[in-house]
């Protein structure tokens, strides 16, 4: 009886758990990534582009700095590509072109995109290593809107949220306003995508 009882709880403490959750997105040159590529590091930094957006592209440089002051300090970071127009040949060729040095993530169905809520690029998502979301929203303030840029930032929100989180400290402001560009609608299932985002 006792035996039977400890069973029925332990079923309930695995079914009342929190879902882990999991992608599986080939890159523009056919490696396949997951939440796996995080493990160990202190953060994981999506970033998310299109080559069609011009206050995207004028980021690139900001970008490159970012990724080379923070990747010798155990963080990942990861473009991702979430217009189904994009084919890996077009991700690959804006890779090259702007100078990034990272993996580009193909994600047509948004799988990405919906699970983070990015809406349009540039926009950035930060997690922790075990895919908690710690930030969520702009690079900085250069655009107030889309008319409107700063030369110089007053607020480097990502290096900010970077710097908090390898100090071991909440993030003040975890979610800002991106400004750029909206992201398409993504393809509808059956179009012969076989990225999918895995629940389990």
């Amino acid at each position: 009886m006792i035996r039977s009882i400890l069973i029925a709880q332990l079923i309930w403490i695995t079914s009342s758990a929190p879902q882990a959750w999991d992608f599986h997105l080939k890159d523009s040159a056919g490696n396949v990534h997951s939440v796996s590529d995080w493990h160990g590091r202190k953060a994981a930094v999506l970033f998310f582009i299109a080559p069609d957006c011009p206050i995207s592209n004028r980021y690139a440089p900001e970008i490159n700095r970012i990724v080379h002051d923070y990747s010798s300090r155990n963080v990942v970071f990861e473009i991702v590509y979430s217009d189904p127009d994009i084919a890996a040949k077009d991700a690959a060729k804006h890779v090259h072109d702007f100078g990034f040095q990272m993996a580009a993530l193909l994600d047509p169905q948004q799988v990405l995109a919906t699970r983070t809520k990015a809406t349009i690029t540039p926009s950035v998502v930060v997690f922790s290593s075990d895919g908690v979301v710690q930030y969520r929203g702009r690079i900085d303030d250069r655009y107030v809107d889309l008319i409107t840029y700063r030369d110089t930032p007053q607020r480097q929100d990502l290096r900010l949220a970077l710097d908090s989180i390898l100090s071991g400290k909440p993030v003040a402001l975890a979610m800002t306003q991106a400004v750029g560009c909206y992201l398409p609608k993504p393809l509808k299932p059956g179009h012969g995508i076989d990225e999918v985002l895995l629940y389990r």
